[in-house]
């Protein structure tokens, strides 16, 4: 009887595509948060809305700035530092950012999520309401959800795993064709 195979292991250029991926997927989503919490300042009605709800959009701006970073610093960092080649140490930092990386997008968000409710509402209660609401959601879906998974994941690919089986690709580093380094650095 086969057994099927529930994960399979990925070398490291592959692993860095897929994260590079995913950078790239979230990026589009904060660009154009950025832009709309930028056109927002220009509009003749911001300055009807309370200081404090401006101040609020000041801090969501910020926080999405830095989620932007976050996310483009890998990017940016393999091109200038591990350009042809790949090493886990990058993929580890890449993946970091990727996830402190959401957590300023995830308040940036919520705040402005308060400031747009209350607008329409004018009842701070409800803006609060739907802001918590907004940071529960979204934090459950990016980050609770996962953690639970990685630890289930964790658990059966220590009972299936021989505790003297080395796991990996074997090698730290592994270079890179100049073709697949320029399509993983676009």
């Amino acid at each position: 009887m086969a057994v099927l195979k529930e994960h399979q292991e990925l070398e490291l250029k592959d692993v860095l595509r897929n994260v590079l991926e995913e950078a790239r997927m979230v990026l589009p989503g904060i660009q154009a948060l950025f832009g709309f919490q930028l056109v927002a300042v220009f509009n003749a009605a911001f300055k009807d809305i309370p200081v404090v709800d401006r101040f609020l959009h000041f801090i969501a701006l910020m926080l999405t700035i830095g989620a932007i970073g976050c996310l483009m610093a890998p990017a940016s960092y393999h091109r200038q530092v591990e350009r042809g080649c790949v090493s886990q140490q990058f993929i580890d930092y890449a993946s970091k950012l990727l996830c402190i990386g959401m957590i300023p997008l995830l308040l940036s968000i919520a705040l402005d999520t308060y400031v747009v409710c209350n607008a329409i509402t004018e009842a701070p209660w409800i803006a609060c309401v739907a802001s918590v609401l907004t940071l529960l959601l979204l934090s459950t879906l990016w980050y609770v959800v996962p953690s639970m998974r990685r630890k289930e994941h964790d658990c059966k690919h220590a009972k299936l795993v021989d505790p003297g089986t080395k796991i990996g690709s074997g090698s730290a580093n592994q270079t890179l064709s100049s073709t697949e380094d320029s399509n993983l650095a676009a």
